[in-house]
């Protein structure tokens, strides 16, 4: 079906066009959700909790049976799992981190552990990834997920982008490009905490 007619089959039935929803209503509303092939900038000023809303978005799409694709390129792949187990059980990070847990926090963690393990999640933290590396990636990773519907790079700032741009706002540019392409490529919504 052409656009045209995919916007009046959903007029005609009396449905909302959305997106891929983050399940942030009012960002929903706004956005009418994530869109295949378009690349949305997450963009505040720092220490705001950009990567922690990245990461929030990504497990409430997982919960939601959709498969995503987080790039944490600041975090390890193990803060980001304590930050959504302290998420999913209202325990304290530090008190995750350092197992300072009674017997009732501990039945609890386990439970949101195996909750969070069966959810389509897919996790990589590399911290000196250029973007043709990335692409490569996210392209083997849709072959064996194709159930992918988010990609989530956290965050644009630390991709390392061609040595030969003359500035950040160039190099910046140079890597949103790619990952604007990338999105239209794989008809998924990319978002890039900035």
């Amino acid at each position: 079906a052409t656009f045209l007619e995919d916007i009046m089959t959903y007029a005609r039935e009396g449905k909302e066009r959305y997106g891929l929803k983050s399940h942030f209503p009012s960002l929903d509303r706004i956005l009418t959700g994530f869109h295949p092939g378009r690349l949305y900038i997450l963009a505040a000023r720092p220490s705001v909790g950009k990567s922690a809303f990245a990461g929030n978005v990504a497990m409430n799409v997982g919960y939601k049976g959709s498969g995503v694709m987080l790039f944490t390129l600041e975090m390890s792949r193990e803060e980001l799992i304590t930050r959504w187990l302290s998420n999913l059980t209202e325990i304290d990070v530090n008190s995750i981190q350092l197992a300072k847990l009674d017997m009732h926090q501990q039945q609890a963690l386990a439970t949101a552990a195996t909750k969070l393990s069966a959810l389509p999640l897919y996790v990589e933290d590399n911290s000196a990834l250029r973007m043709p590396e990335l692409r490569a990636r996210v392209r083997r990773h849709m072959r064996l997920h194709p159930e992918t519907r988010l990609l989530i790079v956290d965050y644009l700032q630390l991709i390392q982008g061609p040595a030969s741009s003359e500035n950040r706002q160039q190099g910046i540019s140079q890597i949103s490009r790619p990952l604007k392409g990338l999105a239209k490529e794989l008809s998924v919504p990319a978002a890039v905490p900035w």
